[in-house]
């Protein structure tokens, strides 16, 4: 018998499932590790999440319906029991079994267990394996006030379907829309200073380069608790979004690539 804490499950998957964008991935857990690598519906955006949780039974696990087990997962208190059903031929795991730890306590509107069933690994869509990234000609710092301001900003516009970086030796530049060189339009930008903003800011020149604006902003909301994060990006037109490992996560990469 294992007691994990929900709130932390939740987080993991909200960081991985980016508000729908990806559904369907493959559990890994390992030595109280518990990681996915996950690809959108249009392959736009590839996500790797990692966090240490202790009590999740070592294995494999495919979640076909991850906005499923997140509504299962909310009529749970904070901590609860989880048992991995087998199956009884080949032991491969078939089900989650989840229930209140404290059966005696349960709070009213609240389950006292659930039954999540699992997916044949066969089903599920694999990201596909990262082993040689591009050099990446620009790395731009984010804190919490640039990730706040941003998914806010995103959330009251709704009107910019792309981000646009473009960047000198000396200013690098972010904002929504397309590339200001070909618009008259005024729009909301974030600056990045090679002389002044932080030691692992760098910068070279670099062509204006769109990416889409919602990936963008689903993976900064995902990470609005974060307090630093890098944004490199590569000439060929690789961008990667990382946030420094807090509390119990220890990986927070995301990829995404330019429009045409």
């Amino acid at each position: 018998m294992s007691i994990i804490n929900i709130k932390l499950l939740d987080k993991f998957i909200a960081k991985y499932h980016l508000g729908g964008s990806t559904n369907g991935v493959k559990w890994v857990v390992h030595d109280g590790v518990l990681q996915t690598a996950t690809i959108s519906e249009d392959k736009y955006v590839v996500g790797m999440v990692a966090i240490n949780i202790d009590g999740f039974p070592d294995g494999e696990y495919g979640v076909f319906d991850t906005k499923l087990l997140q509504q299962i997962l909310g009529s749970l208190q904070d901590d609860v029991v989880i048992e991995v059903e087998k199956h009884i031929v080949n032991n491969v795991p078939i089900a989650l079994n989840f229930r209140n730890a404290s059966g005696a306590s349960k709070k009213k509107g609240k389950a006292f267990s659930v039954r999540f069933s699992l997916a044949s690994l066969d089903i599920i869509s694999t990201s596909p394996k990262l082993k040689q990234l591009p050099e990446f000609d620009v790395v731009l710092e984010l804190d919490s006030d640039i990730i706040s301001h941003f998914c806010n900003t995103k959330w009251a516009s709704g009107m910019y379907n792309e981000i646009t970086i473009e960047s000198t030796p000396k200013l690098a530049k972010l904002y929504l829309g397309k590339s200001q060189k070909n618009s008259n339009s005024t729009t909301m930008q974030w600056e990045w200073d090679a002389d002044t903003n932080g030691l692992h800011t760098r910068l070279t020149a670099l062509d204006p380069l769109s990416i889409r604006s919602d990936y963008f902003w689903k993976i900064l909301l995902a990470n609005k608790d974060c307090s630093q994060g890098l944004i490199s990006i590569s000439s060929s037109g690789l961008i990667k979004i990382e946030f420094k490992p807090y509390d119990r996560f220890i990986q927070l990469n995301y990829y995404l690539t330019k429009l045409i």
